[in-house]
């Protein structure tokens, strides 16, 4: 369940153990009134005072959210359990595994993002999570964010970051001279936007184009 602050609501999900909200489970939190207790369940369910559940409705009104009568529980389909992610890591590492093992049998370079991105900061201070910058959903920290208003694609600023990390590859093993980017040069791509109804349509693309649709 999502902790309530600033600029969060709280998350009723069908599954108890939901640790993560998948992008068309953000389009049917935020559109379709799933997912949003009222102050009863909020109070009852989620263990709220009054006064921090009169808050969140209040919250929720002022972003022009309904919550429904009664409550509708965000379907399991929409959110990601700490089993799922687990599994979910466990195929991305077997994927990069194979990757792995054929640069070195095919004596090809490597540039393993995974390494150098997917980290827990501050695990190796040489070598921080997503080379210093965040990989936070643009609406939560828009100024330094590596991905694009959909949450899945690099913005320039994450592109910065993969064009340096092939190019010291290349200049490794190939004793090339060029020049890496300036990160910081390519950053606040969304500073000082309105995003908010953008980062939505966005969302939604992602969702059409990954989610079969009802002919």
């Amino acid at each position: 369940q999502a902790e309530a602050g600033a600029g969060q609501l709280p998350l009723l999900p069908e599954e108890a153990d939901a640790k993560h909200l998948t992008l068309n489970g953000a389009i049917a939190y935020l559109e379709e009134g799933k997912g949003i207790p009222d102050q009863d369940t909020l109070e009852t369910v989620m263990g709220y005072s009054t006064e921090e559940a009169a808050a969140m409705i209040a919250a929720m009104q002022t972003a022009e959210i309904t919550a429904p009568d009664p409550p509708v529980p965000l379907e399991g389909n929409f959110t990601i359990t700490q089993p799922e992610e687990i599994e979910a890591k466990a195929i991305v590492d077997g994927y990069n595994l194979i990757l792995s093992s054929l640069s070195g049998s095919l004596d090809v370079p490597l540039v393993d993002i995974t390494k150098s991105w997917w980290r827990e900061y501050p695990l190796d201070e040489d070598l921080p999570a997503f080379g210093g910058y965040s990989g936070a959903f643009v609406l939560q920290d828009r100024d330094n964010t590596i991905f694009s208003l959909d949450g899945v694609h690099l913005n320039n600023l994450g592109h910065a970051l993969a064009a340096n990390s092939f190019i010291e590859v290349l200049n490794q093993n190939y004793g090339l001279g060029i020049q890496p980017l300036n990160p910081d040069d390519y950053k606040g791509q969304y500073s000082e936007a309105e995003l908010e109804s953008a980062s939505i349509k966005a969302i939604k693309s992602v969702y059409d184009a990954y989610v079969p649709q009802n002919p």
